[in-house]
């Protein structure tokens, strides 16, 4: 997601597609989760992704306005989240002001106590 890759394999999925908003988009239903992927047409980057799970009232949307070349890759180089629960939402914009490429990092991440981990199928 922070790469501005899918969030999902989709090789994997049973997509359907469309052209919307001059956006090529992806998106599959299964059950109870919602996912869609908007690509724009020039060099295919993601634009935007988004999940919903409807039992749970849960929805998160990650929108990719810009990206830029860095050491061969293409990068976003800002993103916003914006995460609902219920009536409760919370937004984070990321802007990357530097970024560096074949470095060793480490991201240690742990779940809060009293929250519950989420995988998405």
């Amino acid at each position: 997601m922070l790469l501005g890759k899918p969030m999902d394999n989709l090789e994997n999925g049973n997509y359907k597609e469309e052209i919307a908003n001059n956006l090529y988009r992806l998106f599959a239903k299964d059950s109870n989760i919602e996912k869609a992927f908007s690509f724009e047409s020039e060099r295919f980057l993601l634009k935007k992704q988004e999940i919903s799970q409807f039992d749970k009232n849960r929805m998160v949307t990650v929108s990719y306005p810009n990206f830029q070349n860095v050491a061969a890759l293409i990068l976003p180089s800002n993103m916003s989240i914006s995460a609902n629960q219920g009536n409760k939402k919370t937004n984070i914009d990321i802007e990357y002001k530097s970024i560096a490429v074949d470095e060793s990092f480490n991201f240690p991440y742990s779940v809060p106590e009293g929250y519950e981990r989420i995988f998405i199928k």
